[in-house]
């Protein structure tokens, strides 16, 4: 059997074809993170200015200086190396990418993947979600509305109706367990308007956030201890999209509800800020609050990944801080 040894030229021509076709970016380095080898999909991932051949033998860190969230991360890796390590869904240049730095013998190998297009279908999912959910809302709600509240409306005017004859015929009548039905009739019916607007919240749909928020608070002083103060930037004139004013009410309805019920909190301030490009709400209590540590989105509670999700399926960002007895402070940036 014979074989064929390649030569230097060959086995660079190989290696430089290798690089082109490979899908993903790729740095490797030596020790001292100066750059041995690049592809062409790492320097544009990473938008790096030099040509290929310049990169050669130039330290990491100053290439990437004009990426903040990277360069910081390898500056303090490179201070303490050698181990590997991953960054998940960073943005950079409108690009979300998945950086996984893995060790080799006298350096290191940067491997650069784009999954934007992953992150973008994850988003039209779950906006497709979100959007059923809302549908199906509305649907309990007409029904609700117009099928349930009707019949507890004439049940209500047939009892009255009742209670008036029987006891014009029977003086002397004690109506109490009629006028107990009564009363829950007239509790159910309440309760069941609550529950329909909650699902389809027409002063959101009519008015837009100002009087949506408007509305929420004042329920919330009227039903519950808690003190709430609304502070907002606009008018009931002011109208966001649809889907924003949505998502944003929905989200400031999960952070009063955990406030009041799961915090206890006795004070809770919101704030709706409209800026130049992004809309802001931001909820703070004194409730119980807890301590954050190195708790992650990944341990949120449903209600909290739920908003984490709606805000991320609109390109903006949740942040939380707390601290045990210290209170909550919830904010969220949408842009519009």
């Amino acid at each position: 059997m014979v074989t064929h040894k390649m030569s230097t030229t060959e086995s660079n021509d190989f290696l430089g074809s290798l690089l082109s076709n490979i899908p993903f970016g790729i740095i490797a380095l030596d020790k001292s993170g100066n750059i041995k080898l690049a592809n062409h999909l790492a320097k544009e991932y990473l938008d790096l200015k030099p040509t290929l051949d310049d990169l050669i033998n130039l330290h990491i860190l100053t290439c990437i200086e004009q990426i903040p969230v990277l360069s910081e991360t390898f500056a303090e890796r490179f201070q303490h190396i050698r181990e590997p390590f991953d960054l998940k869904s960073i943005t950079i240049n409108d690009k979300y990418l998945n950086i996984n730095v893995r060790l080799i013998p006298n350096g290191s190998i940067i491997f650069i993947d784009d999954i934007t297009r992953f992150k973008e279908m994850e988003a039209n999912a779950v906006q497709s979600i979100i959007a059923g959910q809302e549908n199906e809302r509305k649907r309990i709600a007409r029904e609700i509305h117009d099928g349930i509240g009707p019949l507890l409306s004439f049940t209500k005017l047939e009892l009255d109706s009742f209670i008036d004859d029987f006891t014009d015929r029977e003086k002397g009548f004690s109506s109490e367990k009629l006028d107990n039905i009564r009363q829950t009739i007239d509790a159910i019916t309440s309760d069941l308007r609550d529950l329909s607007h909650r699902l389809m919240p027409r002063l959101l749909e009519e008015f837009g956030l100002f009087s949506a928020f408007g509305n929420l608070v004042h329920r919330i002083n009227n039903n519950t201890k808690t003190n709430v103060e609304l502070y907002c930037n606009f008018n009931a004139e002011t109208r966001f999209d649809k889907e924003i004013e949505l998502n944003v009410f929905r989200c400031g309805q999960e952070l009063l509800n955990n406030a009041v019920k799961h915090a206890r909190a006795k004070d809770i301030l919101i704030q709706l800020i409209k800026h130049e490009n992004s809309i802001v709400l931001m909820v703070e209590d004194d409730g119980i609050g807890f301590e954050m540590g190195k708790q992650d989105h990944d341990k949120f509670g449903i209600g909290l990944t739920n908003i984490d999700t709606r805000v991320r399926s609109l390109n903006g960002e949740f942040l939380l801080e707390s601290k045990k007895n210290s209170g909550t402070t919830a904010s969220l940036e949408i842009p519009t």
